[in-house]
C-alpha cells in the first residue's frame, strides 16, 4: 500500500467496508461490538458536554441492542443533546485527517482505547453489557496499537475513525425506525427543546458528519502531498 497517494487506500477500504458490511446479515452480527463502541463514545460526549456546561453526570448505560442513555442533571440541554452525534463525528474526522502514518495511527488508537476505558470506569453503572464491552474494547484497541505496524496499523485507525463519522448517519435511520415507538431519540429530544422538527436535526447531524469526512479527506490529501 502506498501511503503517498492523495487519498490513502487505507481510508478508502475502511469507508467501503463500513458502508457495505452492515448490510450483510451474518456479518452484521459480527459488527455488533462496533455498535457498542460507537454507543460508548456517543454517550461519553453527552457526559462530557454536560460537565463542560455546568451539569452533572449520574451514569451511562449501554444496552444489548446497541443503544444507550446518559443520565445528567443541569447543564445546557440542547448542547448536551447534540453532543453525542456531533462529538463522535468530529472525533472521527480528526482521526481520519491525522492518522495517516504509523506513529499518528498508534497515538490515536491509544487515545481511543484510553478514553473508552476512563469513561467506562467513571460513568458506566448498573449495566453488565455496557461495562463488559467498555472494558473489552480498550484491551482490543490498545493491543492493536501495540502489535500492528505500518499499513495494517493505519488501516485499523482509519476503520475506527470512519465508524465514528458514520455513526451520525444513524441519527436519520434511528429517527425513522423509532418514530412510531415510545423510545426517544436525540433528534426527538432536540425537537422538544427547540421546537424545530426532529428530522431537521437528524439531517443536520448527518450533513455535519458527511462534511467532516469530506473536510478530513481534503486535509489528509494536502498533508500526504506535503510529506
Amino acid at each position: 500500500m502506498n501511503l503517498e497517494r492523495p487519498v490513502t487506500r487505507a481510508f478508502l477500504i475502511a469507508i467501503a467496508l463500513s458502508i457495505v458490511l452492515p448490510y450483510l446479515p451474518i456479518v452484521r452480527l459480527l459488527l455488533l461490538p462496533f455498535d457498542y463502541l460507537n454507543t460508548h463514545l456517543h454517550e461519553m460526549f453527552h457526559a462530557l458536554t454536560a460537565i463542560l456546561t455546568g451539569g452533572q453526570v449520574s451514569h451511562i448505560q449501554v444496552f444489548t441492542d446497541g443503544s444507550g442513555v446518559t443520565f445528567t442533571r443541569g447543564g445546557l440541554t440542547p448542547a448536551i443533546q447534540m453532543a453525542g452525534y456531533l462529538g463522535s463525528s468530529l472525533f472521527g474526522a480528526a482521526m481520519i485527517q491525522s492518522a495517516t502514518n504509523e506513529k499518528a495511527a498508534r497515538i490515536w488508537l491509544q487515545v481511543l482505547g484510553g478514553i473508552v476505558l476512563v469513561s467506562n470506569v467513571i460513568w458506566v453503572r448498573g449495566d453488565l453489557v455496557g461495562w463488559t464491552i467498555g472494558l473489552a474494547w480498550p484491551v482490543v484497541i490498545l493491543v492493536l496499537a501495540s502489535r500492528l505496524k505500518g499499513d495494517s496499523l493505519v488501516f485499523a485507525a482509519q476503520f475506527f475513525a470512519v465508524q465514528q463519522c458514520l455513526n451520525a448517519l444513524k441519527s436519520v435511520r434511528d429517527l425513522v425506525l423509532l418514530a412510531r415507538t415510545d423510545v426517544p431519540t436525540d433528534a426527538q429530544l432536540m425537537a422538544q427543546s427547540t421546537h424545530i422538527p426532529a428530522i431537521v436535526w437528524a439531517l443536520l447531524w448527518a450533513g455535519v458528519s458527511l462534511f467532516g469526512i469530506g473536510l478530513a479527506v481534503v486535509k489528509m490529501n494536502s498533508s500526504v502531498k506535503r510529506s
